[in-house]
């Protein structure tokens, strides 16, 4: 992967964008990206991953999760 390589996970809610960067490193060195604390109001919430990388970097994404943690 490039130095200039860019992979943030990102949560939006609420009109808010919330955004972790991470990186690929090696092959099965899994990395876990977390937000946390996101408070959803209008009951709505998209999460998703961006990825700029060169033409030779590969990965995969799998496995999101969510903890409700109150009300």
């Amino acid at each position: 992967m490039s130095e200039d390589s860019v992979l943030e996970l990102y949560a939006i809610t609420n009109g808010e964008e919330e955004k972790v960067p991470f990186m690929l490193t090696s092959y099965a060195d899994w990395q876990n990206p977390t937000i946390s604390e996101i408070k959803v109001i209008d009951s709505t919430l998209t999460i998703g991953v961006r990825m700029k990388c060169n033409a030779y970097s590969w990965g995969t994404v799998d496995d999101f999760k969510l903890y409700r943690i109150s009300d």
